[in-house]
């Protein structure tokens, strides 16, 4: 291959040198065919009769004819790709039926769910999904424009539909590799703005598609338009993906593996049954599950357990770990869980029922956890307090209440806000002293109420505290912090993002990783995996997030090689393979390409010494999005090498506008991408198009529900409490503050403090890295980052 190569790229350089091929000389080979007068019709078809002469090819024919290349080879049987001279060939006359534009109407009849977040309008959700107002009022009945939180809107899905067009404006089609383009002949007096508003497609698109450097059209232009548009036909498709049955699959499994319940898969493929044939197609909604079970619900008078686990294949005994106190029988209406990952091998046996009192003893093994450690303090009795706003006064009143009403409402129970918290904090106080560690645990009831808690304060008990642990409105907190500093008592503040906390306070603990160490993290992560890619910091505007900027890319420019290498060889096979089943010179691409790099990289070293290593700048660039768009990526990306993008925005318009572009380019170059700050609570960035670039996200809130430890926490507090913990109602965050200080504690005693910065053990949902921020608090610095990867969300170490 590379010897072919070579001798295409030694006519080209001679060409280059001669002045015999420029870009405007190629651009005008396809005048080459005069189009035949001559039809002759057979059957119900009419065909011309096209002599070929000398520069005439396939996708010329196809080109000035109007039909594709698979028609023309339909209507010549036999034919080969390349043509004889002289030869007359059958061509199709296209049909006028065919010069019709593909536009996207609205369906009222097809819609999805958008639920409303705090801070969203129609128009920011009209913007997102691109459609009107007008219309979404209308879908959802609404007397105003005026939603709340919480509120599911109703999206009208888009659909194409086909509008037949004027002949002057005739669409002939272009057929590629891909058939991905059409044709529009630009017309008086329009403009690139309006063809881009006709088609619902950005200016900056058309330019890049077109490889256009200005905005002036002239009449009878050739302009490429994408042939599905904005590619609405996927809108309905990104909702569910297509499962094809195997052998000895049945819905309840399939209903498993996915995540989703059987109700979920049935609404949308109606008339289906649970009776499955070999090789059927069915759709399962794409819906990401971050319980870790799904809901059965029983709809016969009454179904038995065993059944239930057999139809999920799954054990008795990992039903009624999820299911605490299920009747072997269950009754019609009533609710099963079914585990979907934590399915504990090892429980593969019949379920033995236990009468209540005697339920086995589960010794916690959350985390292994070393007694050896703790030798030290064993004879020590810990004193620890938890101070968070249980509304325990509330209680009383619910008593009162009906039940149906208080189960219905409990999520908006101030007394049932926390918790959950305490929940989790309770198992870790279990675990430890399990583990031998003499503790009493205080549990505080503070609210907002100031004079409340400072009459608490009083209390000669508190000041005796080795720890306290605190989840507190601001100013409670506030009081809490001034009497932990006169005290010397390590205290620690679970929810707070604020920064000053640990201002006055030196013993202070803030578990919200400090924002700043969000962009240390990222450098380190491409410092270890990517220092040898093209990074580029794609920023949505000049204006926002200027410091985050300046801070990333100089981290970035520590991190990665100042140069980085690749070999000529794989720069050829890249050109080669880019090349493939495409219109374009190798020259055009090699030109650009080289443009880009520095004078070393010299065409001639490359095809002489296939072999070599070639060394290239590797400094971060950088991309204003709003000013160049795609096209501007395209001018910093390297065909040959893997490119990496940074992306700085955070609006979520920005993202989704983004990945759609970038999926313009995908088969081109090998892209990866990384979304700050907060792009981890962008709901509506469809995974079809950021997946492929395995997007990588930062949160502090992210719990890998694969994990052997979370299973295992998850099994204990459905055990304690029958029901399943939720990282919305900080269950994991309770187990992980209280385990994390209480074993700091057991370990180094009264000198915690000094000792915490190097005190780092496994956690659920976010690692504890705390540093001492200018000789006041302890600040956390650790972000979890993680990918997107098979419809899944992979934790990166």
């Amino acid at each position: 291959m590379l010897i072919y190569i070579k001798s295409i790229f030694r006519v080209l350089i001679l060409s280059i040198f001669l002045g015999l091929i420029s870009f405007s000389a190629y651009g005008q080979q396809w005048g080459v065919v005069e189009k035949s007068n001559i039809t002759q019709q057979i059957g119900n078809q009419v065909y011309f009769l096209h002599n070929v002469v000398k520069g005439n090819t396939l996708y010329s024919l196809a080109k000035v004819y109007g039909v594709s290349v698979n028609e023309i080879k339909a209507a010549n049987p036999g034919m080969q790709d390349e043509l004889k001279l002289g030869a007359v060939i059958l061509i199709p006359k296209a049909k006028e039926a065919e010069s019709t534009v593909t536009t996207p109407a609205i369906s009222f009849d097809n819609y999805f769910y958008h639920v409303v977040k705090q801070g969203e309008s129609l128009f920011s959700i009209s913007r997102i999904y691109e459609v009107n107002v007008n219309d979404l009022v209308k879908l959802n009945e609404l007397s105003s424009n005026k939603i709340s939180p919480g509120f599911y809107l109703k999206i009208p899905e888009m659909k194409l539909q086909s509008i037949d067009l004027p002949k002057e404006v005739e669409q002939q089609q272009i057929t590629t590799k891909e058939s991905r383009y059409f044709e529009h002949i630009v017309q008086p007096k329009e403009t690139l703005y309006s063809i881009a508003k006709r088609y619902g497609i950005g200016v900056e698109t058309l330019k890049y598609i077109n490889n256009f450097t200005g905005n002036s059209l002239q009449s009878g232009q050739t302009v490429l338009i994408p042939k599905v548009l904005k590619d609405w036909q996927t809108r309905e498709s990104k909702n569910y993906i297509i499962h094809q049955v195997k052998p000895k699959e049945n819905l309840y499994g399939i209903a498993r593996k996915y995540g989703v319940s059987i109700d979920q898969i049935k609404a949308i493929n109606l008339g289906l049954s649970t009776a499955l044939s070999i090789g059927q197609e069915i759709k399962i909604p794409r819906k990401s599950n971050i319980k870790g079970y799904i809901e059965h619900q029983v709809s016969d008078r009454k179904e038995k357990l065993s059944n239930i686990a057999q139809d999920y294949q799954v054990s008795v005994s990992n039903l009624k770990d999820l299911n605490p106190g299920a009747p072997s029988k269950v009754r019609r209406g009533e609710t099963v869980f079914i585990p979907i990952d934590f399915i504990d091998k090892t429980k593969e046996v019949l379920a033995i029922d236990f009468p209540e009192e005697e339920k086995p003893i589960k010794i916690d093994s959350v985390f292994f956890v070393d007694p050896a450690f703790y030798e030290l303090n064993k004879d020590r009795v810990f004193n620890v307090a938890l101070m968070l706003p249980l509304y325990l006064n509330d209680v009383d009143s619910m008593l009162s209440i009906d039940q149906q009403k208080l189960l219905a409402n409990r999520g908006e129970l101030r007394a049932f806000r926390f918790l959950e918290f305490y929940e989790g904090a309770q198992i870790a106080v279990d675990s430890l002293r399990q583990l031998g560690m003499q503790l009493n645990f205080h549990v505080y009831d503070v609210t907002e109420d100031e004079m409340k808690t400072a009459l608490l304060l009083q209390d000669r008990a508190l000041s005796k505290m080795d720890l306290i642990i605190s989840l507190l409105f601001r100013r409670s907190f506030t009081l809490v912090s001034n009497f932990s500093k006169e005290n010397r008592i390590p205290l620690v503040n679970v929810l707070s993002k604020r920064g000053q906390i640990i201002y006055e306070n030196p013993y202070v603990f803030k578990i919200s990783p400090k924002p700043e160490a969000l962009y240390d993290r990222v450098a380190d992560f491409v410092g270890k995996n990517f220092s040898n890619s093209n990074t580029i910091i794609v920023r949505n505007n000049p204006y926002q997030l200027t410091s985050e900027y300046n801070l990333i890319s100089g981290l970035l420019n520590e991190k990665i090689n100042s140069i980085a290498p690749f070999s000529n060889s794989f720069a050829l096979q890249k050109i080669e393979t880019y090349m493939e089943g495409r219109q374009e010179t190798y020259l055009d691409t090699l030109v650009r390409e080289i443009n880009k790099t520095e004078y070393s990289f010299n065409l001639n070293r490359i095809i002489d010494n296939p072999y070599d290593t070639v060394w290239v700048d590797n400094s971060v660039k950088t991309v204003i999005y709003s000013n160049d768009s795609l096209n501007g990526i395209m001018q910093q990306a390297s065909l040959f090498r893997d490119n990496l993008i940074v992306a700085l925005g955070s609006d979520e318009v920005f993202a989704i506008e983004l990945f759609t572009k970038l999926n313009f380019v995908r088969d081109s170059l090998n892209i990866k991408v990384i979304g700050l700050p907060d792009w981890h609570s962008f709901e509506n960035l469809d995974v079809n198009y950021s997946q492929p670039f395995t997007l990588r996200v930062l949160s502090e809130n992210f719990v890998d529900y694969n994990s052997s430890a979370t299973k295992r926490f998850v099994d204990k507090f459905q055990w304690a409490y029958n029901k399943v913990p939720e990282i919305e109602k900080y269950s994991f965050l309770g187990y992980d503050a209280t385990f994390y200080f209480l074993q700091a504690l057991f370990r180094f005693g009264d000198d915690l403090v000094k000792n915490i910065e190097d005190f780092q053990i496994p956690l659920l949902q976010n690692q504890f890295k705390f540093e001492r921020q200018n000789r006041r608090g302890f600040e956390n610095t650790y972000w979890n980052l993680y990918r997107q990867e098979n419809y899944q969300y992979k934790l990166e170490k």
